[in-house]
């Protein structure tokens, strides 16, 4: 069976590479550093995510608030859990590394982050909303989760300009100077994608 997955990707183009590789032509290290450079911002992308379920609110907005009848049977069965908590299997999953249903891949140009919707499969239907349930009778409503705003992906740019920059200090032994590359990391970081399906 296929892998299905709700996933977060950033793939480095040719240029991007050439550019970070040129940094490290001295030690040969480009590619290595490029997942260290992953490593370094996947936290900061999992912790967005994390607070997309903290503050109930998607890229478009709040997130529908619970049915007052769902909502009752909730707070008595499980009392001051959050929308989409209620077992935090679909939380875990999208910001845990590690966790069941976690996708957490790096590798020397790229990382893919997110939910295996073989082992949690209604991630898709709470990010993107639809018909669900028994004959599909329900609508759930949709709840984004798994993206990062404007905000988000400014600052998982600056992070990555901040490493990009700091090994380019070090690997030419040399204290400041010089420009950032890449403007900050922008234009690589709108290249962080948002994928569903396989």
């Amino acid at each position: 069976m296929a892998r299905e997955l709700i996933k977060l990707r950033w793939q480095v183009d040719k240029k991007q590479f050439a550019e970070i590789s040129e940094i490290y032509v001295s030690t040969g290290n480009a590619a290595k550093k490029m997942k260290d450079l992953f490593t370094r911002i996947v936290p900061l992308i999992s912790q967005a995510v994390k607070n997309h379920f903290v503050k109930q609110k998607g890229y478009t907005g709040a997130w529908q608030k619970l049915s007052p009848e769902y909502a009752s049977w909730k707070n008595e069965n499980y009392p001051g859990r959050l929308i989409l908590q209620l077992r935090r299997n679909l939380i875990n999953a999208a910001t845990q590394k590690g966790a069941y249903g976690n996708i957490t891949e790096i590798s020397n140009k790229s990382f893919e982050y997110g939910v295996d919707l073989n082992k949690i499969p209604y991630a898709r239907i709470h990010d993107m909303g639809g018909r669900a349930g028994r004959g599909r009778r329900s609508q759930m409503p949709k709840r984004e989760f798994m993206f990062l705003d404007k905000k988000e992906v400014d600052e998982v740019g600056h992070e990555a300009a901040r490493f990009v920059w700091d090994e380019n200090v070090s690997a030419r032994g040399a204290v400041g100077g010089g420009t950032m590359p890449w403007g900050g990391l922008t234009g690589g970081v709108s290249q962080l994608s948002r994928i569903i399906g396989m």
